[in-house]
């Protein structure tokens, strides 16, 4: 036990360590110091490029003071301000964070982003920061909307899998008077099984592109099957030339043709081997259903949110901590 690291804070002593690892190994340690490294200067201070209400360039913005709030009866300092020296407007420094336009402190932040991670319920988030559960609700909702643009930019580049989810359409959270369609009304405000058998106009469709050991994209457009029109929105997230496996959807045919993209039809399991396959994007749909299961189905227009979310939760395993000062901090606009 004496040449273990635990709780050594010589630096000289963990220098020599890190020399007796193997080769792969010390790449590994350098690769996260310099996403601490990368990490600590994102969040370390506010940066701001472009004025964001003249949207003018800007090397140096002037201080503006500060804005102020009641507590206990004493005026106290809340958040910094900054000034644009071309139009000579404020703006708050966390302008565009989910702290923005928002009373609650990063302690608070950061408790909700974690029980979000962890598929706590509204109402115990809400008992624990001793808020009402529609402020949770809209915190929440704020981070899935933020992760949802984030994953707007995502392109995958390695060989891909490709195949749809159907989902039970749902209208949870609305009132059945919100509900124009009169189809609607009477099984899809919290459905518990289909109404009909199959692939139909009840199921929202969930086109999903995933990488193998990589990255992915999940979108909804429309219920029923996938139109071209539809997984062109999804296939462009493939970078061109980019190899995919896909199910017997003709659709792809035209849309991943147009990127040359060549790819390779599955027709079912019986055509499967340890190579061609679609069990990495069949995974992913998985652990979305078991999210949905978890809060007792989702409502049909925040899908796209909690697929996007999902797809984040495994960087938030490995690294909680990094991970919550990241989101918190990077612009959610």
């Amino acid at each position: 036990m004496d040449d273990k690291l635990i709780g050594t804070t010589d630096f000289d002593e963990i220098s020599e360590k890190i020399q007796s690892l193997f080769p792969y190994q010390k790449d590994k340690v350098i690769r996260t110091i310099n996403d601490f490294l990368d990490l600590n200067e994102k969040t370390s201070e506010y940066s701001f490029q472009v004025c964001p209400k003249c949207h003018e360039e800007i090397d140096t913005f002037g201080k503006g003071g500060y804005t102020y709030k009641e507590v206990d009866g004493k005026r106290e300092r809340s958040k910094k301000l900054f000034k644009c020296p071309l139009c000579h407007r404020r703006f708050t420094a966390d302008r565009g964070q989910l702290t923005f336009y928002s009373h609650c402190s990063r302690d608070i932040w950061n408790t909700v982003i974690e029980d979000t991670f962890n598929n706590v319920s509204l109402e115990k988030t809400a008992a624990k920061i001793d808020k009402h559960t529609v402020t949770v609700f809209r915190m929440r909702h704020k981070l899935l909307a933020f992760l949802e643009a984030a994953n707007e930019e995502t392109v995958l580049s390695k060989p891909c899998e490709a195949d749809e989810k159907y989902i039970n359409e749902c209208h949870k959270g609305l009132v059945h008077a919100e509900i124009d369609d009169a189809r609607h009304q009477v099984t899809i405000y919290r459905p518990s099984q289909k109404r009909r058998t199959g692939i139909s106009h009840d199921k929202v469709c969930l086109s999903s592109v995933v990488e193998r050991n990589g990255k992915s994209f999940s979108h909804t457009e429309n219920t029923g099957r996938p139109r071209t029109e539809e997984l062109k929105k999804v296939c462009t997230h493939i970078k061109e030339g980019t190899f995919v496996w896909t199910d017997s959807q003709r659709a792809y045919d035209g849309v991943l043709s147009e990127r040359n993209c060549p790819h390779k039809e599955l027709k079912s399991g019986l055509s499967y081997d340890q190579v061609n396959h679609l069990n990495t994007v069949n995974s992913l749909h998985s652990k979305i259903n078991e999210v949905i299961r978890q809060y007792r189905n989702v409502s049909s227009i925040y899908i796209n949110r909690y697929a996007s979310f999902d797809l984040h939760r495994q960087v938030y395993i490995e690294s909680k901590r990094e991970y919550i000062n990241l989101v918190r901090s990077e612009s959610a606009g």
